[in-house]
């Protein structure tokens, strides 16, 4: 079943770099390196690419990680893992990378819940950087009560949708029909499928929750819950977040 979610979902992002064409997102799969295998998977990407920062580059890459969860979470599976800076070779042959083992100790140690955890020395780097780019990191990034920085499963296509907003209401100004757009904007139908995507998420977590007797198990989808939940704007009882 696990390869039944991981073979569409690798399909369905690997095609999403084709439909972008000439975009930023088409020309970034060239610095992408992504391995398969067992059940985990391995991306790298460098700091900087051509004329991409390092900002730029994190936000390209938290696009990649969260649609790629996001669509095994639609099919029920629920990952964990880890993200730093480290080295990293690979060829068809072998993998050689401190960022992976890294990362993988991450995972094992601290991820414990369904989310894809920040390594301190990513988290110094994102601080080196952060002047001008709040707003962006606030929607990536999320730290919980103990400190632990994670990728927010559920915004990777808002922040596209606002800088849309933006570009379209400019252009209305531009030429002089500043307002007359009618219906939703992209942000807003995007927050609207945000808000249906969490719903369905959450009745998969209720009917895991449901359907076992170990706390240990049940604590990882109640967690979920309860961020979901802090996504929505209420109160939540299980544990506490706040947006970067």
């Amino acid at each position: 079943m696990l390869k039944q979610a991981i073979d569409p979902a690798a399909k369905f992002m690997r095609e999403s770099f084709e439909l972008a064409k000439d975009g930023p997102f088409f020309e970034w799969k060239d610095c992408l390196d992504i391995r398969l295998f067992s059940d985990c998977l391995c991306a790298a990407a460098p700091l900087n690419f051509k004329t991409y920062g390092f900002i730029e580059q994190l936000t390209f890459f938290y696009k990649y990680l969260m649609g790629y969860q996001a669509l095994l979470m639609a099919n029920g599976f629920f990952c964990r893992g880890g993200i730093t800076i480290g080295s990293h070779f690979a060829d068809e042959n072998m993998i050689f990378s401190g960022g992976l083992v890294e990362a993988h100790q991450l995972e094992c140690a601290k991820a414990v819940y369904p989310r894809i955890i920040l390594s301190d020395r990513l988290i110094e780097e994102i601080q080196k950087n952060q002047e001008s780019n709040e707003r962006t990191l606030d929607y990536m990034l999320v730290r919980d009560q103990e400190g632990i920085v994670f990728l927010n499963h559920f915004n990777y296509t808002l922040m596209d949708a606002a800088l849309q907003d933006g570009e379209v209401a400019a252009l209305m100004k531009a030429i002089g029909i500043d307002g007359m757009l009618s219906g939703a904007s992209f942000f807003e139908r995007d927050q609207q499928n945000k808000i249906t995507s969490m719903a369905d998420i959450k009745k998969t977590c209720d009917h895991i929750i449901s359907g076992t007797d170990s706390d240990h198990i049940k604590s990882k989808y109640h967690w979920l819950n309860d961020f979901i939940e802090f996504e929505n704007g209420k109160n939540s009882n299980f544990a506490s977040f706040i947006h970067w």
